[in-house]
């Protein structure tokens, strides 16, 4: 004969292995999967991202091996420079960009982004527009007053 706390485990046990059933399925997570080619290799490894979406990994190209970095926002591949190396593997990046590897010769490389400098005749550009913007207003004005 089963006695009345022995009947009512079972009910409470399945439903604390139901509610954690339900839970782990709530926070299960599901994935968007993109692809990329890297230009004129036949193969590629991706080995490191960082939050601004920047990918870094190495090819095969006819070249060799190459270092790159892939930007996932805009889809630009960027190859790493092997400063005479014979192959470069990029195998880390972190938050600021900066990208760290083994090469073929036993070697460690760290490759750090450099700022691209603005051209010259660009600010000039801009305080040409602002001139004309001024010219612009100063004939619509003279325009109202007549």
């Amino acid at each position: 004969m089963m006695n009345f706390r022995q009947k009512t485990r079972f009910p409470a046990y399945a439903l604390g292995a139901l509610v954690l059933g339900i839970s782990a399925a709530a926070q299960a997570q599901t994935y968007d999967i993109a692809t990329f080619s890297v230009p004129d290799a036949t193969f590629a490894t991706p080995t490191g991202i960082n939050k601004a979406g920047l990918v870094t990994g190495y090819a095969f190209t006819t070249t060799g091996s190459e270092g790159f970095v892939y930007d996932s926002n805009t889809g630009v591949f960027s190859f790493l420079n092997t400063y005479g190396q014979t192959a470069l593997y990029a195998e880390a990046i972190n938050g600021a960009g900066t990208i760290a590897g083994p090469t073929d010769e036993g070697n460690g490389f760290i490759a750090t982004v450099s700022p691209v400098p603005l051209p010259a005749a660009l600010p000039l550009f801009g305080v040409a527009l602002m001139g004309l913007g001024g010219l612009g207003l100063r004939k619509r004005k003279a325009a109202q007053t007549e």
